[in-house]
């Protein structure tokens, strides 16, 4: 979040608690935090949720929004990650007569953000079918990126 936008969630705060008079230590705690979050829509429903449960208090409390915005982020990753497309994990292909050329053989798809080892050991086990079935010289192919560890948590 920006500090435009922050300044607006805490301007929304504001206006949420009207009795609530922040010290200028407390506004830089809000502001501090506002500007770590990086989804502004999450922000802003954490304020509508954190008021619903807190309205009858006189301030808000930073470690409540906190909470709501974690569980709120991990909902919605969690939204993201079941309706995600699936995304190629590898090809196996047959290498050609001349060297540094590929044909293109079967392409294998799955869940986006697996674990690269499961991936490897599939890829793996689809190699061995490949030779085993059709015979001659066949590669794993990994999509540009894939071998990055901190996509795949290693």
């Amino acid at each position: 979040m920006n500090r435009e936008t922050a300044n607006k969630c805490f301007a929304k705060i504001i206006e949420l608690w009207p009795d609530w008079t922040p010290a200028v230590s407390e506004t830089e705690e809000w502001l501090k935090y506002l500007l770590t979050i990086y989804d502004d829509q999450t922000a802003f429903a954490a304020i509508s949720t954190c008021f619903q449960d807190h309205s009858r208090w006189k301030r808000p409390c930073l470690t409540d929004y906190k909470n709501i915005v974690q569980n709120l982020l991990r909902q919605r990753k969690a939204q993201n990650i079941k309706h995600s497309e699936p995304v190629l994990h590898f090809t196996i292909a047959r290498e050609k007569a001349e060297p540094g050329h590929i044909q293109v053989g079967h392409k294998y798809y799955g869940k986006p953000n697996l674990d690269f080892r499961l991936i490897e050991q599939a890829a793996q086990k689809a190699l061995q079918e490949e030779k085993r079935a059709y015979g001659g010289d066949w590669i794993i192919v990994y999509p540009e990126g894939l071998l990055q560890p901190e996509v795949y948590g290693d």
